[in-house]
């Protein structure tokens, strides 16, 4: 959808998605059309890049927990056998 809005009003979606831009943008379309569009398609490519960054980032941090409660009780395990060693000896 953002590509179309793209394509047809480049301004439209540089503001949606990086509203900082939009004067560069405004000045791309003044020049030309053409460089005006081929902005707004960087623009909205980049905020879909990040978007999507962001939901991978979120995704993994239960998994990053669940590892870092694997690492301790694996080094509370070996601290159990180098104690269990001891009275061995």
């Amino acid at each position: 959808m953002l590509y179309a809005i793209a394509f047809l009003f480049p301004p439209l979606a540089v503001l949606i998605v990086r509203p900082l831009q939009l004067p560069v943008n405004i000045l791309f379309c003044l020049l030309l059309w053409i460089p005006g569009i081929i902005h707004a398609f960087s623009c909205v490519s980049d905020a879909r890049k990040v978007k999507e960054e962001k939901k991978r980032v979120k995704n993994m941090k239960p998994q990053l927990a669940m590892e870092k409660e694997r690492m301790k009780l694996e080094k509370q395990r070996l601290k159990l056998d180098k104690q269990k060693a001891k009275l061995d000896l």
